[in-house]
């Protein structure tokens, strides 16, 4: 039985809260010390400005600078870019950094993050006022021709195709999950398909007061900037800004986890590299109180590593930095014959002994002092220093931490940083593979031994190898069919009303709500969803010809509208009480696509393309879920239905738990059944 959730994304975008950075005070820091234990800091603080319009100002006074550094710093990263959308944010940010270069004649480093988007730029002292109004101008009225859209589109799409990495993104699905926004990827096919309105509704949310830090460090006061401030952007007009609420980890198993990586990739292959091998951790938070202790551990086991490994072997470790997770990935390219195993049990060996055995004294002492080295020369370069300050701003590190940071650096044993080893580091967690096809395949039966290998191509999407299935989908309907109860008895239920109580989690809340469905065998459906806490009421009618939609928001009444004729064929396909049986009658074919872990698999499509994927569980074939790519008002998203819990209802099972997973929210239903109650037509026919 079909029990489509249509819950729209629009839920998810009404769910608001306000998230508030906590306050921290930064330092600009001057280091001298012939030994560890002498270290010397004095700081000042970074002063903060807000205007009545929500920007933010966070300043370090330096009077011996002649020059100003700047970083803006808006609150919208990849993580928040629409469905389908990646690299909107990225874009819009790159236009609004060339606007103001040009505008300047000077240079800007432009970033993108997961959590935020900025661009870093340095004048003369004496041009600062004007860096601010051409700042100001260009956030209040950005400019957007086509041609402009083109060209960064062009830049970014050159360099994603050559610079591609692809081991970070894919190294986030096993860690956080494949849901998960941070593990979402921004592919050259993504970005050329974005266009001008794409970019304007980025604008929309970038381009906001309340929405922008601006960080500065040189020779200019509070006082003085809290003037320049108020001239250049008082008038700028503040609105609702976009908000990335804690989202839910929900790691992948245990594994090997395989990434194609096409032989026209430059960077993957540029001087002729063979296969890489990941290990991915999750890692503390920089506001953490064991974040010290597993840096230092984390530099230990890289000299560790280098001295084991091979001198010809790649090796790379790095921590990516996210508002809500920290990921340790540990990555080597194997440029020897040695196979993908035998490199990854080496780097298992070395971190099971560094495990085993806390470090010496010695050893601890060294990779202090060259963690406060770096530190030092960090904070004297005015660059580094505002992308520091903007880091321990949306960490909330406070003064007095960065001030003791020397001294809890020297404070650190070598017990403290073995613990947060044995805490962190777990070899067995995610391994990852990236090569060419051929590559993988070749080693797939020794990379078995180490778990269940999941293939991804290079754009993320996850590459289901079928095994060859032991009947056609025609038997399998049939033996679908015995298992709902036999041909009579789903062939006498010619109506159906399911009652559904419901449990939407989105932005880790939980909201109750209800689903009324009402069901003829003939193509017929009517079905009303309401979610009370959110004031989300949404209806859908299908006479058995034409499908309509409609929503109430907030008490606001959206007119209604009559879908297109892919969305009518998928409405159609939602009508059917039995839709593996029925599919044909819509206007669906089936093929067989074979097995997958312990699931017959089989596509069902319209001449139209319209295209779903139903699973059934191959020893009790009954239908397990239904997959399909949906277009929203927020892009194309994966739509998943799972049915759980079959029941017996007047000798016929019906699931009486489903799962609709679409986007970042989850919609847990527990059902209840009415069979062959009467049903009048008119109640399936949408209103005027």
């Amino acid at each position: 039985m079909n029990t489509r959730f249509f819950i729209l994304h629009t839920v998810l975008r009404l769910l608001k809260h306000s998230f508030v950075f906590l306050p921290a005070l930064f330092v600009i820091v001057t280091v001298s010390y012939p030994v560890f234990a002498t270290v010397s800091l004095s700081f000042q603080t970074a002063e903060e400005i807000r205007l009545q319009n929500g920007l933010r100002a966070l300043v370090i006074t330096n009077n011996k600078l002649d020059s100003m550094t700047v970083r803006v710093q808006f609150g919208s990263g990849t993580a928040l870019d629409a469905f389908a959308k990646e690299g909107s944010n990225a874009i819009a940010v790159h236009i609004l950094a060339a606007q103001v270069q040009m505008s300047l004649s000077t240079r800007t480093g432009v970033s993108v993050s997961t959590d935020a988007s900025s661009f870093v730029l340095s004048v003369h002292s004496a041009r600062f006022p004007q860096l601010l109004a051409s700042l100001a101008k260009t956030f209040m009225q950005p400019q957007l021709t086509t041609s402009t859209r083109d060209l960064v589109q062009s830049t970014l799409i050159s360099m994603s195709g050559d610079d591609l990495i692809p081991t970070e993104p894919l190294a986030n699905r096993v860690v956080y999950g494949i849901e998960h926004p941070y593990a979402r990827l921004t592919t050259p096919e993504r970005l050329q398909k974005l266009t001008d309105t794409d970019i304007q509704t980025a604008y929309k949310t970038l381009c906001l007061p309340n929405n922008t830090t601006i960080y500065c460090t040189g020779n200019i006061n509070k006082k003085t900037l809290s003037t320049l401030l108020k001239k250049t952007f008082g008038a700028w007009q503040s609105g609702e800004a976009p908000y990335l609420p804690r989202p839910r980890s929900l790691p992948q198993e245990s594994g090997i986890y395989a990434m194609e990586v096409p032989t026209d990739n430059k960077y993957f292959h540029a001087g002729g590299a063979k296969p890489r091998i990941a290990l991915a951790f999750d890692a503390p938070m920089l506001n953490d109180s064991d974040y010290d202790a597993y840096v230092i551990a984390s530099t230990i086991l890289e000299q560790r590593l280098r001295l084991t490994l091979s001198r010809d072997i790649a090796l790379r470790i790095a921590v990516s930095r996210h508002k809500f997770a920290n990921l340790l990935l540990i990555e080597q390219n194997v440029v020897s014959d040695q196979p993908l195993k035998q490199r990854y049990d080496l780097i298992r060996k070395a971190i099971a002994e560094f495990i085993e055995t806390p470090p010496s004294t010695n050893e601890v002492q060294e990779h202090k002092k060259h963690a406060l080295k770096r530190f030092e020369t960090s904070v004297r370069i005015p660059e580094n220093l505002t992308a520091m300050l903007a880091e321990a701003d949306a960490s909330g590190i406070s003064l007095k931490e960065f001030r003791q940071y020397p001294k809890r650096l020297q404070a650190l044993s070598p017990e403290a940083i073995h613990i947060a080893a044995k805490r962190y580091f777990q070899p067995e967690r995610g391994i990852i593979v990236l090569g060419d096809s051929l590559t993988i395949t070749s080693q797939t039966t020794s990379l078995q031994t180490l778990g269940r290998i999941t293939r991804y191509a290079q754009d993320g999407e996850q590459i289901l190898n079928f095994d060859s299935s032991d009947i056609t989908w025609e038997r399998l309907f049939l033996r679908h069919q015995q298992a709902l109860g036999g041909t009579t008895a789903t062939s006498s239920i010619s109506s159906l009303v399911m009652f559904t109580q419901t449990q939407l989690s989105a932005m880790a809340q939980k909201f109750p709500g209800t689903i009324t469905t009402k069901q003829k065998a003939n193509g017929k459906i009517v079905r009303k969803l309401e979610i009370s806490a959110t004031q989300i009421v949404q209806e859908l009618w299908c006479d058995g010809q034409k499908a309509f939609d409609k929503i109430e928001m907030m008490g606001q009444e959206q007119p209604l509208k009559q879908r297109d004729a892919k969305e009518t064929e998928s409405a159609l396909f939602d009508a059917q009480i039995f839709p593996a049986l029925t599919m044909h009658q819509c206007g669906f074919t089936a093929e067989m696509l074979g097995k997958l872990n312990g699931n017959y698999v089989v596509k069902a499509s319209t001449a139209n393309g319209t295209v779903k994927t139903l699973s059934f569980d191959a020893a009790t074939y009954l239908l397990t879920s239904i997959e399909e790519l949906r277009q929203t008002p927020q892009g194309i998203i994966k739509s998943v239905q799972e049915f759980r819990e079959y029941g017996e209802f007047d000798g016929v099972k019906l699931p009486t738990t489903i799962v609709l997973k679409t986007g970042p929210g989850t919609l847990i239903g527990k059902s209840t059944y009415q069979i062959n109650p009467p049903l009048d037509d008119a109640i399936f026919i949408a209103p005027k």
